[in-house]
């Protein structure tokens, strides 16, 4: 009963908390991963599991412990850049660095790295920010939830890693609007990482569109 009552809780917050292009404007984040979830999440308001909502929870927890304050003059504005909206997470009270903040069951090496390399997701979300702030250096900090262990990174980039990267996402900015407008979504399965689709709660959608051709087909995906 416990159990039933704190879930019910969490999915509907997690469900008044599920952003939509036409509601909340077009974020990075919708950009960087698959943009035909970010179609179907414009269409229609999705359930989360029991482990997605857990996992908003406890990311959502710890960001609000260890980034806000009770005026929250370290938490930076979001604002748009080329029609899409920015939003990092902290800015250091020691020398006003922008830093995205991530919380994570991944597994560290003897050196202290991911074992498995820091996600791509993470990565072109800081670039983004980078990009947006006019600034090629920007920090990371993660709380590894299994160990309880805080550790702080610092990402440098090229101008040129960061102009092309802007150009990958004003092209998926540019066919998602297409795709919302003639009402069909991006071609299923064309946008997205593997393990995106693992336990996407849109992956019926897509199968159904890709089985019936309904669908928009692009030259190139990015």
């Amino acid at each position: 009963e416990i159990e039933a009552e704190f879930m019910s809780r969490l999915r509907a917050k997690y469900a008044s908390n599920q952003r939509s292009v036409s509601r909340d404007g077009l974020h990075l984040t919708m950009l960087i991963y698959c943009i035909t979830k970010t179609y179907w999440m414009n269409q229609a308001t999705f359930a989360a599991t029991d482990k997605e909502a857990l996992y908003w929870a406890a990311g959502l927890g710890l960001e609000e412990v260890l980034l806000q304050d009770t005026d929250k003059s370290n938490r930076p504005e979001s604002k748009p850049i080329d029609g899409i909206i920015v939003s990092p997470d902290y800015q250091t009270l020691t020398n006003n660095a922008l830093l995205e903040f991530k919380t994570a069951r991944i597994y560290l090496n003897k050196l202290g790295e991911p074992s498995t390399g820091w996600p791509d997701t993470w990565i072109e979300q800081m670039m983004g920010y980078a990009k947006a702030y006019g600034v090629n250096t920007y920090k990371l900090g993660v709380f590894f939830i299994g160990p309880a262990k805080l550790l702080g990174r610092r990402f440098q980039f090229t101008p040129q890693e960061l102009d092309d990267f802007w150009s990958k996402m004003l092209y998926r900015k540019q066919k998602l609007l297409e795709a919302i407008a003639a009402q069909l979504p991006p071609e299923p399965f064309a946008y997205a990482r593997d393990w995106e689709c693992k336990n996407c709660p849109a992956l019926i959608l897509c199968e159904v569109a890709k089985s019936q051709g309904q669908f928009m087909t692009f030259m190139t995906h990015l």
